[in-house]
């Protein structure tokens, strides 16, 4: 098993502190600002534009959500801001 050693104020300990990653792990974890339901419920009553009213809607999300193990945004966990219709090019937030 790896060991990391960190240094304080650029000077390196006699010691070094051992530090576990589960103490630290919740930290990592972003925390979801909206629960699955009530976003799976704000995302189908805004399916359809409610300008031209055609369904080309797609969602327009912060890039502030879980990474997966490549590096990448996981989707549907950037917190949900706003929609956009494709065929008129409307934009409205979350209500």
């Amino acid at each position: 098993m790896s060991q990391l050693a960190l240094a304080a104020d650029g000077c390196v300990a006699d010691e070094p502190r051992i530090l576990s990653f589960l103490e630290f792990l919740p930290t990592f974890r972003p925390e979801p600002t909206v629960a699955t339901p009530e976003r799976a419920r704000t995302i189908h009553s805004n399916r359809c534009c409610p300008t031209c009213n055609r369904a080309t809607v797609e969602q327009i999300e912060l890039r502030d959500g879980a990474l997966g193990r490549n590096g990448r945004m996981i989707p549907g966990t950037g917190t949900l801001v706003g929609f956009s219709c494709n065929a008129c090019g409307h934009e409205w937030p979350v209500k």
